[in-house]
């Protein structure tokens, strides 16, 4: 039985120049698009509603005729979280300028 020989495929992958300039931006901080980052953390109302949903998932379990949805997955209650929110100082437009004209300078 012999042994079968390797083969080399070429592959051109084309992508956008916001694909290009966001995984550029993960090496380069200067890539990335101009935003202010604004976290909000959890409220008390919003920690008041997760501890009343505990409850009642106790509730729930307690009780035999409870259905549950199935074997592949249980019913969860998760804590609040804080909530990112980003307001962008540039446009899509501007950003990809300015993205280009700094690839321009380093090549």
């Amino acid at each position: 039985m012999s042994i079968p020989t390797l083969q080399k495929y070429g592959a051109i992958m084309h992508i956008s120049d916001e694909q290009l300039f966001v995984q550029m931006g993960y090496a380069d901080k200067r890539y990335e698009r101009k935003a202010n980052k604004i976290i909000t953390l959890p409220t008390s109302e919003d920690w008041g509603l997760y501890h009343q949903a505990v409850r009642g998932m106790l509730a729930m379990k307690a009780y035999e005729g409870t259905e549950w949805g199935g074997p592949d997955y249980g019913t969860e209650v998760h804590k609040p979280e804080p909530q990112t929110t980003y307001e962008y100082l540039e446009t899509n437009d501007e950003w990809l300028a300015r993205c280009r004209a700094l690839r321009q300078e380093t090549s």
